[in-house]
């Protein structure tokens, strides 16, 4: 059995590989402070999920 857990944080870092990215100077954090919050999940043709998220603000619980 294999099995694939993501987490979907948002580190909001330039230059470190994620699914988020941001384009912006290296010192600023724009994610700072906030979280993903699972809003949907749809499975999809071809084993594939189409993940909903909203953006909040804090630390996830």
């Amino acid at each position: 059995m294999t099995s694939l857990m993501i987490y979907p944080g948002i580190d909001g870092l330039c230059g470190v590989t994620s699914s988020f990215d941001w384009i912006g100077a290296k010192y600023e954090e724009p994610a700072n402070g906030q979280a993903l919050r699972l809003k949907h999940v749809e499975n999809r043709e071809n084993g594939v999920l189409w993940l909903q998220y909203d953006v909040e603000k804090g630390c996830p619980e």
